[in-house]
């Protein structure tokens, strides 16, 4: 029996509790044998972990345990064992063996996940809950429960998350380090992660030195050799007298792309050939077409349609958009020229510049025409070996007028399309005044329903928040900063205060409260709440709670109606 039941059997057959000093020796690691914590800390079966510190505290209650925070390579060894399995258990996934969750419709870990009658956060299981998820050395819950604080990154910085979270997709939560290596991973060390934890390692000689905390490093440069192809001239039509390269620079067919290079390289070997860097919007418009498809071959994914991994360009050719690029999705992300200026992100790490296409260790949520979670952006200055570009050419495209309504609305409502209308604010619907929380999806369709209106559909309200064009935020393609989001913020703020104003005059339809809707599937939420990590007040965020979900505080609504006239 696996799941969350097994702790209640772990504690009935009498199994002795855990120490904190319960340690497993590992003497197949390259810079010699240490020991490593079988338990997350406090390193006690039973109990449940310590979680929500940051990088420091962390060092800390190591320190303090006579013990050292683990480095990445510690940790990565103790996880891949002596025959460097993929998961702590083995190569083959397992469902459900350890505390992780089957994520079918939207990122949990958008959603805040509230906490236990403990207080413990509710997707947290004690330690040694999900017996069978343990190392055969027996080192226990690696994968999911608590992503775990190891004291460095690839790039040689301080602290880095390992082993996933409870929210986190068993792709994902696995011994190799991919996802954290990721060039969108955003971490910042000195801000508490809720769902992170950690464990502690000791080492009979030396303790921790500079030598193997560094010995996790990538190489940081993968720029091919100067002698390498000459740019090609393959090109795609993607809007009135601009075009853009079909595949990735050196734009080659047979080719491998070009990675590593920062954002203003990249931009300079564009301007060589007088060309330029494609924005995000056409960047997604060109792989989404005009239909809005998820993936460029269409809305259903396909694993095997474009590349896992970095593969020559031009060979994947079932991954063809509708504009007739190639290799959009998959095998690497791409820099495009669209600044990010979102101040909680950027962690003193230089501007922020959007990506898209997704690597060999982004799922479908992410490795997708246009992102619907995770933190696409990247500071300009950084080189990573799983970054590439592409290259548009032509003026820049224009931002489209709105179009005027063809029908009346009741008060207070706006006109969309030619036949609904949506309140202009969160319910309910009063500027000025904090708008209602705490909604389930039933409390959200009732709310409505006593306003004699209906909850809005996904559709009416992506067309409210993006357009015809599917923009990223309510105000447009690049973030201006008018919606609310921001880190430790304890609610919203009131109903129309800031700037998120869309062109048809709808107020705060991203940020400040998740939004119900009724999906194709049934409720779902959209558009990000007041925190920072939900959703980026994207249109695009979306997030599917467990059906009868209890209300929480950042979950609202908003309404919809048909026309009172022409």
């Amino acid at each position: 029996m696996r799941g969350g039941g097994v702790l209640l059997l772990v504690v009935a057959t009498g199994c002795p509790e855990g120490r904190g000093d319960d340690m497993q020796r590992i003497d197949w690691h390259p810079d010699g044998v240490f020991s490593i914590d079988r338990y997350e800390f406090p390193n006690q079966i039973g109990q449940f972990p310590t979680h929500g510190v940051t990088l420091q505290e962390a060092v800390e209650a190591c320190a303090e345990a006579g013990k050292h925070l683990c480095t990445a390579t510690e940790w990565r060894a103790a996880c891949r064992g002596p025959e460097g399995r993929r998961w702590p258990w083995g190569d083959r996934p397992i469902p459900d063996i350890c505390r992780l969750e089957v994520d079918a419709g939207g990122h949990t870990s958008l959603v805040d996940q509230g906490a236990n009658e403990d207080g413990k956060l509710s997707g947290v299981a004690a330690s040694g809950a999900y017996r069978d998820c343990s190392t055969p050395e027996g080192v226990h819950d690696l994968a999911g429960n608590l992503e775990e604080w190891v004291q460095d990154d690839w790039l040689g910085r301080s602290g880095s998350l390992e082993g996933g979270a409870w929210y986190t997709r068993q792709s994902y939560a696995d011994c190799s380090g991919d996802y954290s290596r990721s060039p969108d991973y955003r971490l910042e060390v000195d801000q508490p992660v809720g769902s992170a934890g950690f464990r502690c390692c000791t080492r009979a000689e030396g303790g921790v030195t500079a030598a193997l905390v560094a010995a996790d490093a990538h190489a940081r440069r993968v720029l091919p050799a100067a002698e390498g192809p000459a740019p090609g001239t393959d090109e795609v039509p993607i809007g009135e007298d601009r075009w853009m390269d079909r595949m990735p620079w050196p734009n080659v067919q047979g080719a491998l792309p070009q990675l590593g290079a920062t954002w203003t390289e990249a931009g300079a070997l564009c301007g060589a050939v007088g060309k330029r860097l494609c924005t995000a919007a056409e960047w997604e418009q060109a792989c989404a077409g005009p239909d809005g498809l998820a993936f460029p071959y269409g809305n259903r994914h396909v694993p095997s349609a474009c590349p896992a991994a970095v593969s020559a360009s031009g060979t994947f050719f079932a991954c063809e958009s509708p504009a007739g690029a190639l290799d959009m999705i998959g095998g690497g992300w791409e820099w495009t020229a669209t600044p990010l200026a979102m101040a909680g992100l950027q962690g003193g790490r230089g501007p922020l510049v959007e990506i898209r296409g997704g690597g060999s260790a982004d799922d479908p949520h992410k490795a997708r025409c246009r992102p619907e979670d995770g933190y696409p952006a990247v500071p300009m200055d950084q080189s990573h070996p799983a970054l590439r570009f592409r290259c548009c050419r032509g003026p820049l495209p224009p931002v489209p007028a709105p179009v005027p309504p063809a029908h009346r609305c009741p008060e207070g409502m706006r006109a969309l399309g030619t036949s609904v209308c949506v309140d202009a604010l969160e319910h309910p619907n009063v500027g000025g005044g904090l708008p209602t929380g705490g909604l389930s999806a039933a409390e959200a369709v009732s709310a409505c329903a006593s306003a004699g209106k209906r909850l809005c559909t996904t559709d009416e309200w992506l067309a409210a928040c993006g357009g015809t064009t599917g923009r990223r935020w309510p105000t447009g393609d690049t973030w201006t900063g008018g919606c609310f989001v921001q880190d430790g913020a304890q609610g919203p703020r009131p109903s129309g205060a800031g700037d998120c104003v869309s062109p048809d005059g709808v107020l705060d339809l991203a940020g400040n409260l998740w939004e119900w809707t009724e999906g194709p599937g049934g409720p779902e939420l959209r558009g990000g709440g007041w925190l920072l990590g939900a959703g980026l007040a994207q249109c695009r965020a979306r997030a599917v709670p467990p059906e009868g979900a209890e209300g929480r505080a950042e979950w609202g609504a908003r309404c919809c109606a048909e026309p009172v006239g022409p």
